[in-house]
């Protein structure tokens, strides 16, 4: 069936209204190779993409991110080997301390003490 319909002609388009953005592109992620850090800064990167650019010569990544404008901003990691026990130890999240009351009363008792201490000069 044609996009054209002569009884109905062609179908309406609803721009949109005042206040409502234009649907956005999802963004993309992608990978390459690049010649160092003047490789990177050329590597064409679209509006709202982020690109991951590896170094072919050295230890270096690269990642590239361009905003909806098509600005775009880079920042340089060092690649470095870990053994196994480290990335265990560095990608799973410690326990948070928390104080008991004990160590709040402790503080309390101290902070009365100082400014008892304040209070007689």
């Amino acid at each position: 069936m044609p996009y054209y319909n002569n009884a109905y002609g062609f179908p309406e388009y609803a721009p949109p209204q005042f206040g409502q953005s234009f649907p956005q592109a999802p963004k993309t992620y992608v990978y390459a190779f690049v010649k160092g850090v003047e490789g990177a800064k050329q590597y064409p990167v679209g509006a709202g993409q982020s690109v991951l650019l590896m170094d072919a010569d050295s230890p270096i990544a690269y990642r590239k991110d361009a905003n909806a404008m098509g600005q775009a901003t880079i920042k340089c990691f060092r690649l470095q080997e870990i053994s196994e026990q480290d990335a265990i130890k560095i990608s799973t999240p410690e326990t948070p301390a928390y104080a008991t009351k004990e160590d709040f009363d402790s503080l309390n008792a101290k902070v009365s003490e100082l400014l008892k201490k304040m209070g007689d000069k």
